[in-house]
């Protein structure tokens, strides 16, 4: 049965030849692109990131090919599943540990006549207020409270460690990508995931050096990994475990919206 994928604004009908796919996919076009990637994402299950200019009709062609490949993918992200804490997947969270930061907030719900709900902290407590019994709202001011502490907590540790290992950026932009932990463009503006603020401190680090490395080597190059474990001698461990920290560090309601 053919397959209907989007491409932007765009749908399309992709036939698909021989078996049909492992699993259902989804398609991403990016500008930034060079070639095709298969990613296995824990929210968004296959995603298939394409160039621009890519041919849509070959898409079902390399799953076909690399069936093998998301079959054992697959399996490896129902086996994370099972490690995942039933906490990360509450409606509406009591309590938000950013690891990042080494702290803790307990989260108090205060019902009010309003459309919106917005966020008061005050001594580790988050209390919001306003339209509380909507749970999508609730969501929407916590992923905007976790932007604006992402911002602050983000930026001294990337100083930090810029300072660290001599390696110099031009900024720091904070986003809430669903599959990706960091980027670097080619004008040396680094870019952070804010879901990064669950992680241990030791994998941020991390993160920040990886992306630090990127200024010198704007790929993955065996000169690139070379730069990175002069500065993390264990880079092979913490890129492993950075592969299922969505599962085992992220909760639910910090994933953007559909």
């Amino acid at each position: 049965m053919p397959q209907q994928i989007s491409f932007g604004d765009e749908y399309v009908t992709v036939p698909t030849p021989g078996r049909s796919p492992v699993l259902p996919y989804s398609v991403r076009v990016s500008s930034r692109a060079r070639r095709v990637r298969l990613v296995m994402s824990p929210r968004e299950g296959l995603v298939v990131v394409v160039p621009r200019w890519f041919r849509k009709s070959s898409v079902a062609e390399i799953l076909e090919e690399k069936r093998e490949w998301i079959a054992r993918m697959h399996e490896q992200h129902r086996e994370q599943r099972k490690i995942r804490p039933s906490a990360l997947d509450a409606p509406l969270p009591r309590q938000i540990r950013l690891s990042a930061a080494q702290r803790t907030w307990q989260v108090r719900y205060k019902s009010e006549a309003a459309d919106t709900v917005r966020v008061h902290e005050q001594n580790g407590v988050l209390t919001l207020h306003g339209a509380v019994w909507d749970v999508a709202l609730c969501h929407e001011a916590l992923r905007r409270w976790l932007h604006r502490t992402a911002k602050r907590v983000f930026a001294n540790m990337l100083d930090r460690v810029s300072e660290e290992t001599g390696l110099r950026y031009k900024s720091l932009v904070v986003r809430n990508q669903k599959a990706r932990w960091g980027s670097c463009s080619r004008h040396r503006i680094i870019s952070l995931n804010q879901k990064a603020m669950f992680l241990p401190p030791s994998l941020v680090r991390y993160l920040c050096i990886h992306e630090l490395c990127h200024t010198r080597h704007m790929n993955h190059s065996p000169r690139f990994w070379g730069l990175v474990e002069e500065f993390d001698p264990r880079y092979e461990s913490h890129d492993q475990a950075l592969q299922d920290a969505w599962i085992r560090y992220v909760p639910s309601w910090a994933e953007p919206s559909s």
